[in-house]
């Protein structure tokens, strides 16, 4: 009994490595997704900034409406376009809830497990749980980034075409 014991810790250690490894890489893709999202963000305020600001005309010339009715339209595809890609940015960019491996109020409690093998089993279902909920929020994050990246640079493209030839 206690060599299949020995076996089953060796492997659960094994098997241990490699979660602690995935939830690794799944926390780095999670806080770069965000990092990532911060930035296209704030690039699409400084579009929005260098397009709107800088003019000594009254208010509404800087807004650079054309003229021409399919200038319009192309204006207004382009700020919407804008407008939702900054939106997918700061929705990526939210806290989420993110699941910890090991629970504050089980580790002050370690006397409670009987044996090596019972602690590293409890280890491998949490490291187990965490990867299904972080997972998820880190999709979700990914999601919001992919859908709002292109709208966000097809949009400041239409509006800083505008913007140079002039409507």
């Amino acid at each position: 009994m206690a060599t299949d014991d020995a076996k089953k810790v060796a492997i659960l250690k094994t098997t241990l490595d490699e979660q602690r490894r995935v939830y690794d890489w799944v926390s780095e893709n999670f806080r770069h997704a965000g990092y990532r999202a911060l930035t296209y963000a704030g690039g699409g305020l400084a579009v929005l900034t260098y397009l709107y600001t800088g003019t000594s005309s009254p208010a509404t010339d800087s807004l650079f409406i054309p003229e021409a009715t399919y200038g319009k339209i192309f204006y207004f595809i382009g700020v919407i376009l804008v407008a939702f890609g900054l939106y997918s940015m700061l929705r990526a960019a939210l806290p989420k809830a993110y699941e910890l491996p090991t629970e504050q109020e089980r580790l002050s409690e370690l006397d409670k497990f009987a044996s090596e093998l019972e602690y590293l089993q409890y280890v491998n279902r949490r490291y187990t749980k965490c990867y299904a909920s972080n997972i998820r929020a880190c999709a979700e994050r990914q999601k919001h980034l992919d859908t709002g990246f292109l709208p966000l640079v097809f949009g400041a493209i239409i509006l800083v075409v505008i913007k140079v030839i002039g409507g």
